[in-house]
C-alpha cells in the first residue's frame, strides 16, 4: 500500500478537501484508508450514540459492531505510534491518506487557505504537490481547491510510480 499525506495548518480544509477527493478515487477503484492525527487531546467523543455514550461512561474498549461496519474504540495510555496504527491496516488498501503528521517523510500534498495562513510550513520534506486558494511561487504542482478532479489524478498518476 501506498501512503501519501495532506498537511496544514488547523482550519486550512484538508479534511473538506479529503471528503471531495475519497469518492473520486473509490470511483477509481481504489481502497482507501485514511489515519487522522488531532494534536489536541480528546477524552470523549462528542455524540450522543449508544457506542458513543458507552465510551464516554468509562469503558477503556468499545467494539461496535454491525452487518456492514465495525467500529473500535480504546482508551490508550500514550499515543499510538503512526507505525503501530499503519501495521495494522488490511491488507486489501491500496492507498493510506494521512491527514497531518507533518513531521514524517511521506509524500506530502500542502493546503494552504490564505485566511489562516498565506505562507506555506517552514521545514515540512517531501512535498510533491500544493493546494491553496492564493497565489505561490512553487516549483511543485499547484491546485485550487475546486480541483479536486486534477487533484484526484494528480494522486492516481502518483500512485502508479
Amino acid at each position: 500500500m501506498k501512503i501519501i499525506s495532506f498537511v496544514g495548518r488547523h482550519n486550512c480544509g484538508k479534511t473538506t478537501l479529503l471528503t471531495k477527493i475519497i469518492p473520486l478515487l473509490k470511483k477509481e477503484g481504489i481502497n482507501v484508508a485514511v489515519v487522522k492525527h488531532s494534536a489536541k487531546e480528546i477524552h470523549e467523543l462528542p455524540s450522543d450514540k449508544d457506542s458513543d455514550r458507552l465510551f464516554n461512561s468509562g469503558s477503556d474498549v468499545v467494539y461496535f459492531v454491525s452487518p456492514k461496519l465495525s467500529v473500535y474504540y480504546s482508551k490508550d495510555k500514550k499515543e499510538k505510534s503512526l507505525n503501530d496504527v499503519l501495521n495494522s491496516i488490511p491488507n486489501n488498501i491500496d492507498l493510506v491518506i494521512i491527514e497531518g503528521y507533518k513531521k514524517e517523510d511521506y509524500p506530502k500534498i500542502e493546503v494552504i487557505r490564505k485566511d489562516i495562513d498565506a505562507l506555506p510550513i517552514k521545514g515540512l520534506t517531501n512535498v510533491i504537490a500544493k493546494v491553496t486558494d492564493c497565489t505561490i511561487d512553487s516549483q511543485l504542482p499547484v491546485f485550487s481547491f475546486n480541483d479536486e478532479d486534477l487533484i484526484t489524478r494528480f494522486i492516481i498518476k502518483w500512485l502508479s510510480k
